[in-house]
């Protein structure tokens, strides 16, 4: 393999042999950094802090974080997952989130903290199986405190990503449902 000429400093520098192949695997990884870094500037990262308004709050992220939102679970395993949980959230302002996001509730979804964070109009997204006493309760609840489903129930593929707190996978068929404050 032989590079026929690059001028460098205004110096034309011909590369030969293992030069020119190192040369040009240098040149592939300087590309591919050059796509990564692209990609990384696209990508919201985890925040560090809950958002003063309009923020996103996932609860009980376990390993799945959300990009571009505020990550608690009582047992953080993964980067960009911090210490907290659903029922106390001191360090979230009140009215400051426009998304909750829950999936496989352990504790009551419309307890006291969880309705103080939430935004008005805000939307909390809930998912689970029927099995889930915490996910079943709160679709029975909703009328009661004031909220109403947002479009139709969404089948959610269970391909063994779900897991509980012991890290063990979650059997079943799983549901999303929007909800929000109805006015």
């Amino acid at each position: 393999m032989r590079e026929l000429g690059r001028r460098t400093f205004g110096v034309l520098v011909e590369f030969s042999g293992p030069i020119a192949v190192a040369y040009a695997g240098v040149k592939a990884a300087t590309q591919k950094v050059r796509v990564l870094t692209q990609t990384m500037r696209a990508w919201r990262p985890f925040l560090k802090r809950p958002a003063a308004s309009n923020g996103t709050l996932n609860i009980g992220a376990g390993n799945r974080p959300v990009s571009g939102a505020f990550n608690i679970d009582i047992n953080p395993r993964v980067t960009g997952v911090h210490r907290g949980n659903g029922t106390n959230m001191p360090n979230v302002r009140t009215g400051s989130q426009s998304r909750i996001i829950i999936e496989h509730p352990q504790f009551d979804v419309f307890n006291s903290e969880v309705r103080r964070v939430l935004q008005p109009g805000g939307r909390i997204e809930i998912t689970g199986s029927y099995a889930n006493r915490y996910f079943t309760t709160a679709l029975n609840q909703l009328d009661d405190l004031g909220f109403r489903r947002v479009g139709t129930r969404i089948d959610v593929p269970n391909n063994g990503q779900f897991t509980n707190n012991l890290g063990q996978p979650l059997l079943g068929t799983f549901f999303k449902y929007i909800l929000e404050v109805a006015n």
